[in-house]
């Protein structure tokens, strides 16, 4: 009797996977408020001499947008404004922002490796003067993948 001859066979074996669009924020530096003037402050911002705007970094694998909230406020006096104005800047000028009134389209942002630094300004100005406290606002960036 004669053995059978062995056959080799082979399969390939296939592999998927789908790599998202992901952002990351790095670098958060809080941003400071100051009054418009010392004896009648009704408006408090970041732009005004000894304030500061806020910073973030961000670095995205693919273009993506950025929107920005209206300010909450976190401590201090509750008051109601009757104005807020916030806006995000990349380095080149382009920007998004909210007010009570209007809010722009999306900061578009770039694919890169490097992060990408943005500022953060804000204002909150309310009718009468602000009574004397430490006050507090916060306000969200969100980016979403394109």
């Amino acid at each position: 009797a004669i053995a059978p001859k062995a056959n080799a066979q082979s399969i390939d074996v296939p592999f998927t996977g789908t790599v998202g669009g992901a952002c990351s924020f790095t670098g958060l530096t809080p941003g400071k408020l100051v009054v418009n003037s010392a004896t009648n402050a009704t408006r408090i911002a970041s732009y005004y001499s000894g304030g500061a705007d806020g910073k973030v970094s961000i670095t995205c694998n693919r273009a993506s947008s950025v929107k920005v909230s209206k300010p909450i406020q976190t401590a201090g006096p509750k008051f109601t404004p009757t104005s807020y104005t916030v806006r995000v800047d990349d380095p080149s000028g382009k920007y998004t922002a909210v007010s009570q009134s209007v809010t722009n389209a999306p900061l578009a942002i770039t694919t890169s490796s490097k992060p990408i630094p943005l500022k953060v300004r804000m204002s909150v100005t309310q009718n009468s003067t602000f009574a004397p406290g430490n006050y507090g606002f916060k306000t969200t960036l969100t980016v979403t993948p394109r």
